[in-house]
């Protein structure tokens, strides 16, 4: 009820009605679409993170699943098993990210948990960053892009949150916190319409004729006019949790990645810093001017040609 309540706050003219929770005795907690019920496991097997009777965070993750299903967003239908670090497809990793960032929204805090052997273990997931863990943080599914639940649940949080993120600037992740290469690109979004913008791309509009059914679909819906904007804040966003498609925008030659997408003599500078100084490119799509293989110095000739020579423009993003 408390879930609902929020959610209608926030979209009053979505109301998802009421949904029957019962217990049951076996080892799965999980919303039912064919009984159109949430299943609650009072299981006493404490090495599959059960009973739930008193979960509270896994409650609100079933009811993100009425959610989607009930109103018809980010595809439901797919089913099958999950892990919080697992690549899945991009529909499964979109409804279980959502059902995972609702549950965080409601108690607007990064953290999801899953408590067993009365309440002293925890099963752990940062949304901030995408650590995740057993009573300690063992790895990271922050940048495996839009077909890992976790990296998606990142993305949505990113685009919610208002506060300075933690560990928030690292793309690449060689394990935890900190353990990864800064690449100067995090959450930059801050606002406080992130959750009503997220929704009016989830529910207002249509891609192909249909609510987005993933997070591909998502990032066509926010764009569509009239925009929620912060295309820049966004597209960093992605990028941040292993889209790199997304980082590109117009065309390519923007290599030194500046705010406004300017092809110019610096990012002949950044090009060649980075193919013979070592330097770390913040979006390789970017760079990659001919959209050929790797990042080479025929890029760096195609660049030159187009800004002095006459040379044809770089290929435009994807």
């Amino acid at each position: 009820l408390e879930s609902k309540l929020r959610w209608l706050q926030v979209r009053p003219s979505n109301d998802p009605g009421l949904v029957v929770c019962a217990n049951i005795s076996g080892d799965t907690t999980g919303y039912n679409r064919e009984h159109d019920r949430i299943y609650i496991s009072k299981s006493n097997n404490s090495s599959q993170f059960f009973p739930d009777t008193y979960d509270r965070p896994v409650i609100e993750h079933e009811y993100g699943h009425v959610l989607t299903t009930r109103l018809h967003f980010l595809d439901s239908s797919l089913g099958g098993d999950h892990f919080f670090g697992d690549t899945v497809s991009k529909h499964l990793a979109s409804d279980e990210a959502f059902a995972t960032y609702f549950s965080c929204w409601n108690r607007n805090r990064s953290i999801y948990y899953d408590k067993r052997n009365n309440f002293t273990d925890s099963l752990v997931r940062n949304l901030e960053n995408g650590e995740h863990g057993t009573n300690q943080f063992t790895g990271s599914a922050n940048n495996y892009g839009t077909v890992c639940e976790g990296a998606v649940a990142g993305i949505l949080w990113d685009i919610y949150d208002q506060g300075t993120p933690t560990n928030d600037d690292y793309t690449r992740w060689n394990g935890v916190s900190g353990q990864g290469v800064q690449d100067g690109i995090g959450d930059s979004l801050s606002y406080a319409s992130g959750m009503a913008n997220i929704l009016t791309s989830l529910l207002d509009r249509t891609v192909n004729g249909h609510k987005p059914d993933d997070m591909d679909e998502f990032w066509k819906s926010w764009f569509q006019a009239p925009s929620n904007a912060h295309l820049r804040a966004v597209r960093d966003i992605y990028y941040e949790h292993g889209d790199t498609i997304t980082c590109c925008a117009g065309i390519r030659g923007n290599v030194d990645y500046d705010n406004n997408d300017a092809v110019n003599i610096v990012d002949v500078n950044a090009l060649s810093a980075y193919l013979f100084e070592g330097a770390i490119l913040k979006c390789k799509t970017e760079a990659n001017l001919d959209a050929v293989s790797i990042v080479n110095v025929v890029d760096l000739t195609y660049l030159i040609a187009y800004l002095f020579r006459g040379g044809p423009p770089p290929v435009g993003c994807p």
